[in-house]
């Protein structure tokens, strides 16, 4: 629980946070309504120019891309479905809010790191057999969005923040905590909070590094712990000093050290070829 003191500091860096884009906020709507027909979904991301070419442009890449090529909106929401458009929407949303390839390069670095977690928890999603692997996605692209405000609202004191990680050998959530009183988790869950997203993507933004006192049934928050562990092993770290794997996260997923290491050499490849894909939007 926070004190009244930090919940006032986190109140003020999140005021004039820009809102989550109206469209991505439509699209989770609708996503989550079984009235929800394709061509409904089409026909309100048509809306945005600039955001339907990009879908377009995403679904016709190999990663997403079934067999021929997607000419429509219409059919992207097809055959991509209604979970992975509603991904696909949010990673250019965010991305456009925080700079995507034109931001300085702290920032860029972080929103990569972001991109590749979310990959690397939609593969964990499948391998663990979870039957919304999309959620899993989210929650991979959302988790580190407080690091993205205060590299955004305060990129020198957040620069000072990466050397001491790095210098003093303490985990980036430790070295925030000593510069603003609160970390990167607990801002991004006042994030999540500003944006009205569900509290199934605020639990793992404000947990992912802190396991111990976890619901007995939470799977989300240690999969995108390991996720976010894999994207540092894949990514690097040279900016600050990356904090262990948890194991209670693999024990909680059922995993097996040697399987973690294969997840390492089995992403790699994919979170690359996306990332540039990304980058070129």
């Amino acid at each position: 629980m926070e004190s009244p003191e930090i919940v006032s500091r986190i109140a003020e860096m999140t005021e004039h946070l820009e809102p989550m884009p109206q469209i991505a906020t439509k699209v989770m709507e609708m996503v989550g309504d079984p009235d929800t027909s394709c061509e409904m979904l089409a026909s309100t991301i048509s809306r945005d120019p600039a955001l339907a070419s990009r879908i377009l442009s995403l679904a016709n890449t190999p990663y997403y891309r079934r067999l021929a090529s997607i000419t429509s909106l219409n059919t992207a929401v097809m055959v991509l479905g209604f979970g992975t458009i509603q991904s696909l929407v949010l990673t250019i949303a965010v991305g456009i809010m925080f700079g995507g390839a034109t931001a300085r390069k702290t920032l860029t670095q972080i929103w990569e790191h972001s991109v590749a977690t979310a990959l690397i928890s939609e593969t964990l999603g499948r391998r663990l057999a979870l039957s919304d692997q999309e959620r899993c996605y989210i929650a991979g692209l959302l988790h580190n969005v407080g690091k993205l405000v205060f590299c955004k609202a305060l990129p020198d004191r957040f620069k000072e923040v990466l050397k001491k990680s790095k210098s003093e050998r303490v985990p980036c959530f430790e070295a925030e905590k000593n510069q603003f009183g609160f970390d990167h988790a607990q801002l991004g869950e006042a994030v999540l909070q500003k944006w009205n997203l569900p509290d199934v993507y605020r639990v793992p933004v404000a947990n992912h590094h802190e396991l111990a006192a976890l619901e007995p049934t939470e799977i989300l928050t240690p999969l995108v712990h390991v996720a976010d562990r894999t994207a540092y092993e894949i990514l690097g770290s040279e900016d600050e000093q990356k904090s262990p794997l948890d194991p209670l996260a693999t024990e909680r997923l059922g995993l097996k050290e040697t399987e973690v290491v294969e997840l390492v050499s089995e992403e790699r490849e994919v979170v690359s070829e996306n990332l540039q894909l990304i980058a070129r939007l």
